[in-house]
C-alpha cells in the first residue's frame, strides 16, 4: 500500500473526476443496438453545418412570379402547428408566419376550430387548463367529483364534435369530394400532418385514411374511452382537402407543381421516424422486412428506424420530391430527440459528458424522480438515439448537397438539428467541459431591465443600445459567469 503522505494532492477532486471519467474508446451501447451504430458510434456530437454569416447585403431578387405557388410545405407536427397535445391554432404554425411576413396572401392551410368548449384535436390541454375551474384543495370530495365531471364533459364534447358533429362532417366532405376527383384550387399549401413519418407522406393516401377511420376499434359514443378515435387519420384527411382517392401529401405537392409551378418547397420530414422513442420511453428498432408497411399491420411496432432503413426511406422520398416542379427546395435536418421538449435529464452529468444519467418526462422534478416508478431512458440509450439522428442528418446533407444547381433548381439544407444544438442550455451553455470541439463561443446580447422598460414612443427598439454609456443603459452580455449564476440561481444581493 502506498504512503498517503507521499501522494500527489495537487489536483482538485473535480479535476481528478474529470480525468478518471474522460471518454476513452467507444461509448457503451445498450443491448439490442443495431450493429452499424455499435460499430460507428463516437463520443462527440455531429458537427453542424456552419452558421450563415451575411456581411454584405443580399443581392436583389427578381419579383416573384404571381402565377406560381409561392410556398408549399411538407412536414409533421411542428410544421402543422401542433401544441398542447392538439392541432388547433394552425394559423400560428411557422409556415403561416413565414407566409405572412413574405407577403403571401393566398397561403392555404387546414382549420381545426371546433368544438367551441375545447377547440382542437385530439385534446387541447391548454383549453382545459384555462376553462376548467380548479378547486383550492384536492381533499374536497364534492369539488373533486365536479372536476371529474367537467373533464368528462369536455372530452365528450370533443369526441362528439369530431366523430358525429361538424368536425365529422368536415372529414366526410373531404372523403366524398375525393371520390369525385382532385380539385387543385382547394388543396392546402401547408400539407404537414402531426405524427407523419416519411412512409406515411409517401403512401398514406385518402383511401387508406378512410379505411382506418371507418374500422377504428374505438369509434362510437363510448362512456369510458372518450378520446377521438383515429384522430391522426381525421386530421390528415382534413389536411388533404382537394385531393383524390390516391393522393398523399407528396402527390398533392407534385400536382401543385404541375399546375402552376412552386417557388419554394420546404421538406421537414423524418422526426417521427425516431421521436416515438421519447413518447413511449421504449426503443423498438425497425426490422428488415416490414418497416415500410404503410397499412400498419407491422409498422406500429417500431418507433426507431435504423440508419440503414432511414436512408432507404429518405431516398424514396427524395426520388418523389425531385419530380415536384419547384424553383427552390429546402430540406430540414432531423432534431435530436434530447433537444425536443419531450424529455428532461435528471440528476447530474458525468464531468465532460453531455448526457445525464437518466431522462424522464419533462414535468417530473429531480427530487420526485424514481427510476423504478417513472418512465425513463438512460443516458447511454439517448446517446445511441442521437447518434442515429446524426447518421440520418449526414445522409440528408450528402444527398441534398449533390442536387443543388446554381443555374437551375436550387437545393439547400436547413440544419435545424445544428441550430437547436447550439442553443442547448443544460447540455452545453452551462457546462463548458461538455462542449464539443466544433463549439463556437457566442456572446448573446441580452436586454437589461431598463432596456425593456424604456422604449421610444412608436418604436419597438429600446432607447439604450449596446454602445450606450452605463450598465443600465445598454445590454449585458451572456457571459460564462452569468450562465453559471442562472444555472444555480446564485445571483449577488442587490
Amino acid at each position: 500500500m502506498d504512503d498517503p503522505a507521499k501522494r500527489d494532492h495537487s489536483e482538485t477532486r473535480l479535476e481528478t473526476a474529470r480525468r478518471a471519467f474522460s471518454p476513452r474508446g467507444k461509448p457503451p451501447v445498450p443491448d439490442g443496438t443495431p450493429a452499424e451504430i455499435s460499430r460507428d458510434i463516437v463520443w462527440e456530437a455531429r458537427e453542424p453545418l456552419p452558421l450563415a454569416r451575411h456581411t454584405a447585403p443580399a443581392p436583389a431578387r427578381p419579383a416573384p412570379d404571381p402565377g406560381k405557388h409561392r410556398l408549399v410545405v411538407l412536414g409533421d407536427s411542428l410544421t402543422q402547428g401542433f401544441k398542447s397535445f392538439a392541432i388547433r391554432d394552425s394559423k400560428l404554425s411557422w409556415p403561416k408566419i413565414v407566409a405572412d411576413h413574405g407577403g403571401i396572401t393566398d397561403f392555404r392551410y387546414p382549420w381545426f376550430d371546433g368544438p367551441e368548449s375545447c377547440a382542437g384535436m385530439p385534446l387541447n390541454l391548454e383549453a382545459i387548463v384555462k376553462d376548467v375551474y380548479w378547486p383550492d384543495t384536492i381533499l374536497d370530495i364534492r369539488e373533486d367529483a365536479r372536476l371529474f365531471d367537467d373533464f368528462r364533459r369536455l372530452m365528450d364534447d370533443v369526441e362528439d364534435y369530431w366523430e358525429r358533429g361538424d368536425g365529422a362532417q368536415a372529414v366526410n366532405y373531404v372523403d366524398e369530394a375525393a371520390q369525385v376527383g382532385r380539385k387543385l384550387d382547394g388543396v392546402n399549401h401547408n400539407l404537414a400532418v402531426w405524427g407523419m413519418d416519411i412512409r406515411d407522406a409517401l403512401s398514406l393516401d385518402i383511401s387508406r385514411l378512410r379505411k382506418r377511420i371507418t374500422s377504428s376499434p374505438n369509434r362510437g359514443d363510448q362512456s369510458l374511452n372518450q378520446f377521438v378515435s383515429a384522430a391522426y387519420e381525421r386530421s390528415a384527411m382534413i389536411t388533404l382537402k382537394g385531393g383524390g382517392n390516391r393522393d398523399t401529401p407528396v402527390s398533392l405537392a407534385q400536382a401543385l407543381g404541375e399546375e402552376k409551378g412552386i417557388e419554394t418547397l420546404i421538406v421537414a420530414l423524418g422526426a417521427n421516424n425516431i421521436l416515438g422513442t421519447v413518447i413511449d420511453f421504449q426503443i423498438h428498432w425497425t426490422d428488415e422486412h416490414d418497416y415500410a408497411d404503410v397499412d400498419r399491420t407491422a409498422k406500429p411496432r417500431y418507433n426507431a428506424w435504423t440508419p440503414e432503413h432511414f436512408r432507404k426511406e429518405f431516398d424514396a422520398l427524395l426520388a418523389e420530391v425531385k419530380k415536384i416542379k419547384a424553383d427552390n427546395v429546402i430540406v430540414f435536418t432531423v432534431p435530436h430527440v434530447t433537444i425536443v421538449p419531450m424529455v428532461r435529464g435528471v440528476g447530474t452529468k458525468m464531468p465532460g459528458d453531455r448526457y445525464f444519467a437518466r431522462y424522464t418526462r419533462p414535468w417530473i422534478p429531480d427530487h420526485l424522480f424514481n427510476a423504478n416508478r417513472h418512465d425513463c431512458l438512460t443516458g447511454d440509450e439517448l446517446r445511441v438515439l442521437d447518434f442515429a439522428v446524426d447518421q440520418y442528418n449526414d445522409h440528408i446533407c450528402a444527398q441534398v448537397g449533390q442536387l443543388d444547381q446554381p443555374k437551375g433548381q436550387r437545393w439547400k439544407v436547413l440544419d435545424v438539428a445544428g441550430v437547436l444544438d447550439r442553443l442547448a442550455y443544460r447540455r452545453y451553455l452551462i457546462d463548458d467541459e461538455a462542449q464539443p470541439t466544433w463549439w463556437e463561443p457566442t456572446t448573446f446580447r441580452m436586454p437589461s431591465a431598463s432596456c425593456r422598460r424604456s422604449r421610444t414612443p412608436g418604436s419597438s427598439a429600446p432607447t439604450g443600445s449596446a454602445g450606450s454609456a452605463g450598465p443600465r443603459a445598454g445590454c449585458s452580455p451572456w457571459t460564462a459567469s452569468t450562465r453559471r449564476r442562472w444555472a444555480t440561481r446564485s445571483w449577488p444581493a442587490r
